[in-house]
């Protein structure tokens, strides 16, 4: 128990131990221990809040896409780094290794994409996925059919109004990440959503037909 020195640096409390031998307690080493982040430090042994992560972001582009239609999508860029794109339920016609790709989309279902970045100093940051559903070649685009929605951006509740070529149709809506939160059939020409329990941000309201496709975006913001 007496006083002594081990002659390392890194150890408090030196004293002699029951065998004689002198032995200080170790000291624990600061810093970020987690494996996933840009500054980890692997000789750490506490955690000092200091982990640095790379900032993820969503992926922008249609959640409809027609089959073999080709579509771009965009990832926002940071200067010198490079991304790394996946896709299902198409192939990459260009781009890949930039923040801005063209897909080709192949036959009709689900399919989906997503991207890794990867900065000018090696960090890597998390997968950024965007699920989609690929529509058959007979349903197209048409931003002549009368859809109207009302209040946007909404708090709770907004209001569909639709012309009589599309009713029957089914709704879909979509989350900024392509999951989809809210769906069904609109039955009148003037349908009432309760969107309270969504989060504030922007969503993407789909209306399918038995040939075309409508799309508006929805803001929720309270």
């Amino acid at each position: 128990g007496d006083s002594c020195d081990d002659q390392d640096p890194d150890t408090v409390n030196d004293t002699i131990q029951i065998d004689c031998e002198c032995e200080g307690q170790t000291t624990g080493v600061l810093g970020c221990t987690d494996p996933t982040a840009c500054n980890f430090n692997p000789d750490a042994t506490e955690d000092d809040g200091s982990c640095d992560y790379l900032e993820t972001y969503v992926i922008v582009g249609t959640i409809g896409p027609v089959a073999f239609d080709t579509e771009i999508y965009t990832y926002t860029e940071s200067a010198g780094s490079s991304y790394e794109w996946d896709i299902t339920g198409g192939v990459i016609a260009s781009g890949q290794g930039t923040a801005t790709i063209e897909v080709l989309w192949s036959g009709a279902g689900s399919g989906s994409l997503s991207v890794q970045e990867t900065n000018s100093d090696g960090c890597i940051g998390e997968i950024v996925t965007l699920d989609t559903v690929i529509l058959p070649t007979n349903i197209i685009e048409n931003d002549d059919y009368t859809v109207n929605v009302y209040p946007n951006p909404v708090s709770d509740i907004f209001t569909i109004e639709v012309g009589t070529e599309l009713m029957n149709s089914i709704y879909q809506i979509y989350d900024a990440h392509g999951k989809l939160v809210n769906d069904g059939k609109l039955i009148s020409l003037t349908t009432q959503l309760d969107v309270s329990n969504l989060a504030n941000g922007q969503y993407n309201l789909v209306i399918i037909d038995n040939h075309h496709v409508v799309s508006e975006i929805i803001v929720v913001s309270r």
